[in-house]
């Protein structure tokens, strides 16, 4: 599990690089999605 949410930060650091301004990361652990919202408004998922 502590991998996982490892993984989550990591890829959420490289969207966060990519986005330049991150506003919200929603992460739900019942059943493990994340959402990364950029500034343009553009969603990305994996």
């Amino acid at each position: 599990m502590l991998q996982f949410i490892s993984y989550i930060t990591a890829v959420a650091n490289l969207q966060y690089v990519q986005c330049s301004s991150l506003i919200h990361i929603k992460f739900l652990l019942l059943n493990f999605e994340w959402t990364v919202k950029c500034s343009n408004g553009q969603i990305v998922q994996p």
